[in-house]
């Protein structure tokens, strides 16, 4: 396993982690704003903050998903100022 290979699974276990403290932390915050957010919202900005600028289609490929959907969550996103178009 050559180091770049390391790194993308090191983030893969990071990423993890997070998501496991963040539906733990969803549970007991349900009123806070982040509490609104999906696994797929969180699957998104993952993406985009691992790769960067991406157009809809390339994010629609990446994550798998129709761009109906990847539409409607790239909206809820910019509307709550956590990505930018």
């Amino acid at each position: 396993m050559d180091f770049k290979d390391r790194v993308l699974l090191l983030n893969e276990h990071f990423f993890q982690l997070y998501q496991s403290r963040f539906f733990q932390e969803k549970k007991t915050c349900s009123n806070s704003p982040i509490a609104l957010l999906t696994h797929n919202d969180l699957r998104v900005m993952e993406t985009l903050d691992r790769r960067g600028v991406l157009t809809m289609r390339e994010l629609a490929e990446a994550l798998s998903l129709p761009m109906s959907t990847l539409t409607s969550i790239a909206n809820k996103l910019v509307k709550n100022k956590y990505i930018d178009r």
